[in-house]
């Protein structure tokens, strides 16, 4: 066994022992007392008797008299010591305790213990692998007890930042014991060269913000590469791909955000503070921080918000570069206060077919907008004022200063208010309805059909820079905006230059080498140059912006085909294509010895990035006002350290590595999971892992194989019984490792990360989630039932939450019952049955989840023809029918609905478009619901059903 862990191991016993005697000796000084002699004050026999002799002598005696039993005389394990596997067991028990006990009350700490010592005497005493893991079992549900499961209606969202920061350490602590945070690899940052002509803001990387240099950079030096003298001075780079549009508003990715960037405008922008070694945050189109509208307690929180912002009054007008007659009238063009209603309109309508209009009116949690989701349902067919009028979004003008009011669906501070104004901001644009009608939706900040208007023609600018040109698959040109409101002071380049360069995507030194031939300003250091460049006076260090990671499928045969199989409820599988799930990835301490496995700072170091065990980046914010990161704080360091610890500081060690896997192979082998091999025919396990692109076999890959085949293939775990293969796989797309493998349950191991939510880590945790709803399908990782209370204790001032109730209480408000998440409504549908006259029947029962704080009202049932759509032609109807409510009491609402008979004949042959009609239709029930006096107006909820085809 790993002699410094097992040191550390024995250390804490001794610890819990002095523990556990002063327990005793507390219980038997409370039973002294209370037994202490009669009235006269005399001491009674027994406690006399008792104060002859002391705990030490009887345990004396105790051990002269009875021979020591070898406990370990019929164990069982085959790769490892009964000592060293008591002690990593009890390790784990020890961890369990220490992972909680910062939010146990006094009364629960003393039974915690008491608890961990019995569980620690139980596991002394077991002789097989089995006895012990029953002792762990044991001590670790008796553990649990000893805290009371949260129950109500619980929100903490009025957290101030320090305890977000301690709610976000309780999570990360859950997600790093589950294993759902995956195998941290690298964060990317990387080693970037710039070109001595650019002189930027700051020499040292501000996290979360970079080197400002655009902001606060300047050139000083021509471009001789440049042909055009106006561009000679502009910021040159370089972009693998051209994503064709400008249109941000309808971008599923982050490609054409990063080219929308340069003329982007919101109402509060980052700019560098006075030391250069953080950022503040100062209004751009506003022109204040957010005033709270409804705060009635004073408590500084308030789901109503307001502040003054910049019209042509105050000098804001748009630029254009567009030569076009009819466009070209925009350019100086005042904003009107108008303009900013008009974006969020333009958004929010459903009809305008937005891909972010639909995210943000899907919103529950982070920024909800009241009545956005409600506006969105309704405008299939077009803008409706009626609707409009009850979106959390006014404009207004009041004594003579022109308003933007926003209205959340739950309390924030003025921060987050901030925040989240902002978030919404990037994607509803101020913009002149005019401008609107005249460009069309669908050619806004784009091409129209025969490519006559660009987006130089399209777009309208109130940023730093407007679009001076744009040449498909060319490139992209931006020109500085004299009418930016920060124009005088910041953004004293002229201009910023994005050449097309297609073969950066597949040679790993074309970027280096256009930037060495002087054709770029910058570029990334690639690891076949790393020696060359690394210490070169051009070459900076910049953080990452995510953590990329090995992600796991610890999930068993009878789970995966819960989630993915037939009936899966994430996917249905076919039964020929299911997964063979890899018993040894469901081994809590197999995943522990592929961690110790990886030499991270070697694997970092040669690709010029950051060795990195860490769930989150280092630009993931604690104190987003004032730029503090969560990788400082001492909730993300408790979190981690049990990675860290006897380890190289970057979560490597061999020696643990192979201790963990002698563990792991003694369990999985008791279990029956493998049958041992021998040295000359081993059981081979067998990994697959998944990746993006064919390069990283070379780049990736091979070396990761290496460090894991080193580690376990070593005659020291087993006597080559086993041997582990490390297999490589690639899709024919990048994304392919997401939407076939990672997402869908078809893998073993898969490389990828989900970024996002910089400001809002705690609220970017909900990936981790196995809840498809509130991890928006972005779940990676597999394996726990994350709304199980009983999965690992999250304890939360002194009581027990599942992940999922605790991360809905931290960031929204959640429903918990017995420790664990549970829906506002709850559904159960019967279905429907043919009437003599041809009619059918049908019913659904509606039960809160908190009958006295909820009220319900259905507001309509509608059938519809999914024959016509999904057999048929294609097209959709629906129609509307009959239906009658009974309140049943207890929460329970009742809803019987009539289809008639001509209109069921019609749908069941999908209105007589299908061949082979199968009589498919579906009912939509809708509904509002006012849950502790909030309001939730146009929810939904979709059955499908089968209608009788004569």
């Amino acid at each position: 066994m790993c002699k410094s862990i097992l040191d550390k191991i024995i250390e804490r016993r001794k610890i819990m022992k002095k523990k556990v005697i002063s327990l005793m000796l507390a219980s038997a000084m409370v039973f002294s007392m209370t037994a202490c002699g009669g009235d006269d004050g005399a001491s009674s026999d027994s406690s006399s008797q008792a104060s002859e002799s002391s705990p030490a002598d009887e345990s004396s005696s105790a051990e002269e008299s009875t021979p020591a039993e070898d406990v370990n005389a019929n164990w069982d394990g085959a790769y490892i010591d009964a000592d060293d596997y008591r002690a990593y067991i009890n390790h784990d028990l020890d961890q369990l305790v220490i992972d909680i006990q910062d939010q146990l009350t006094a009364d629960q700490k003393t039974a915690v213990e008491a608890a961990q010592a019995a569980g620690a005497e139980a596991i002394a005493k077991a002789g097989t692998v089995a006895e012990v893991q029953q002792a762990y079992n044991d001590a670790y549900n008796a553990i649990i007890a000893c805290i009371p499961m949260a129950d109500g209606l619980i929100s903490y969202v009025d957290a101030d930042n320090e305890e977000m920061t301690n709610m976000l350490g309780i999570v990360e602590t859950y997600a790093v014991r589950n294993g759902i945070t995956g195998i941290s690899l690298f964060e990317d940052g990387n080693y970037q060269m710039y070109n001595p002509r650019v002189t930027l803001g700051t020499e040292n990387y501000i996290i979360g913000y970079g080197f400002g240099t655009l902001a606060e950079g300047a050139i000083t030096e021509d471009l001789e590469y440049e042909s055009n003298p106006d561009w000679k001075r502009y910021y040159h780079s370089l972009s693998a791909s051209d994503p064709g549009t400008l249109n941000v508003i309808n971008d599923q990715g982050s490609e054409t955000s990063d080219f929308y960037t340069y003329v982007r405008s919101n109402f509060y922008t980052n700019f560098m503070n006075d030391t250069k070694d953080g950022y503040d945050w100062v209004p751009e189109l506003a022109m204040e921080k957010p005033v709270a509208v409804n705060d009635d307690d004073g408590d500084g929180a308030a789901s109503k918000w307001r502040f003054q912002v910049r019209t042509g009054a105050e000098g804001l007008k748009y630029a254009t570069g567009s030569t076009i007659e009819s466009r070209a009238a925009f350019n100086n063009r005042d904003v009107e206060l108008e303009d900013y209603e008009t974006g969020f309109k333009l958004l929010l309508t459903q009809a305008n077919q937005l891909y972010r209009g639909a995210e943000n009116a899907n919103n529950t949690t982070g920024g909800a907008i009241v009545g956005a989701k409600e506006f969105y349902d309704g405008t299939a067919d077009g803008f409706n004022q009626e609707l409009w009028d009850k979106v959390g979004i006014k404009t207004y003008v009041e004594d003579g200063k022109s308003y933007f009011e926003i209205e959340y669906t739950q309390e924030y501070t003025q921060f987050y208010a901030m925040y989240y104004a902002n978030l919404v901001g990037e994607s509803a644009l101020v913009v002149p309805q005019d401008f609107l009608d005249l460009v069309t939706v669908q050619n806004y900040l784009g091409f129209n059909n025969d490519a006559t208007e660009t987006p130089v023609d399209n777009t309208l600018s109130l940023g730093a820079y407007y679009v001076e040109a744009y040449n498909q698959d060319q490139e992209v040109v931006y020109k500085k905006n004299p009418n930016y409101v920060y124009a005088d002071t910041k953004y004293s380049i002229e201009g910023v230059h994005i050449k097309i360069f297609p073969a950066a995507s597949e040679d790993t030194e074309a970027s280096i080498n256009e930037f060495l031939a002087g054709h770029t300003d910058s570029a990334g250091i690639p690891q076949t140059r790393l020696d060359e460049f690394r210490n070169d006076p051009r070459t900076r260090t910049t953080m990452g912006i995510s953590v990329f990671k090995l992600n796991v499928n610890a999930l068993n045969a009878e789970d995966w085909e819960l989630l993915f199989g037939e009936n899966g409820t994430v996917t249905q599988t076919p039964k020929a294509e299911y997964w063979e799930v890899e018993p040894a990835l469901g081994n809590s301490h197999f995943i522990k010895a592929l961690q110790y496995s990886i030499d991270r700072l070697t694997f970092a170091n040669a690709r010029g990035s950051i060795p990195s065990v860490d769930f989150l980046s280092s630009n993931y914010m604690s104190d987003p006002e004032n730029g503090i990161s969560y990788a400082t704080t001492d909730a993300h360091k408790k979190a981690v350290a049990p990675l860290l610890e006897e380890t190289d500081g970057n979560g490597y060690s061999l020696e643990l590595a192979r201790e963990y896997f002698k563990v792991a192979l003694t369990e999985l082998e008791n279990e029956g999971a493998y049958t041992p091999g021998t040295s000359d025919s081993p059981t081979v396990i067998h990994l697959e892992f998944a990746w993006m692109r064919p390069a990283q076999e070379e780049s990736y890959h091979n070396e990761i194989k290496a460090f894991l085949e080193t580690a376990f293939n070593d005659d020291s775990v087993c006597g080559g019984n086993y041997q582990l293969s490390v297999d490589f796989w690639v899709g024919n797309e990048w994304s392919d490792v997401y939407y076939n493998k990672m997402m869908v349950g078809q893998f073993d191991v898969g490389f990828g990360s989900v970024s996002g939510g910089t400001l809002t880590p705690l609220k970017h945790m909900n990936i981790l989630s196995s809840n498809q709803v509130i991890s928006g399908s972005f779940t990676l990782n597999w394996g726990t039932n994350t709304n199980d209370p009983d999965a690992y204790p999250i304890v939360y001032k002194g009581e027990r939450y599942s992940y999922d109730a605790f991360y809905l209480a931290a960031n929204s408000q959640a429903i918990v019952s017995n420790g664990a998440s549970k829906d506002v409504i709850t559904y159960n549908y019967e279905p429907i049955v043919k009437n003599e006259d041809g009619s059918y029947a049908g019913a659904i029962e509606m039960t809160a989840a908190l009958p006295d704080k909820t009220t319900l009202t259905v507001t309509d049932v509608v059938c519809c023809n999914y024959e016509h759509y999904n057999n048929g032609d294609g097209e959709y109807a629906e129609e509307s029918v009959a239906f009658e409510v009974e309140d049943k009491g207890n929460g329970v609402t009742r809803i019987t609905f009539t289809v008639p008979a001509e209109l069921a004949a019609d749908y069941a042959t999908g209105s007589g478009t299908s061949e082979n009609p199968a009589g498919a239709t579906g009912f939509d029930f809708y509904y509002d619901y006012v849950l502790d006096g909030t309001e939730s107006l146009g929810n939904t909820y979709s059955v499908e059903d089968t209608f009788v085809v004569e």
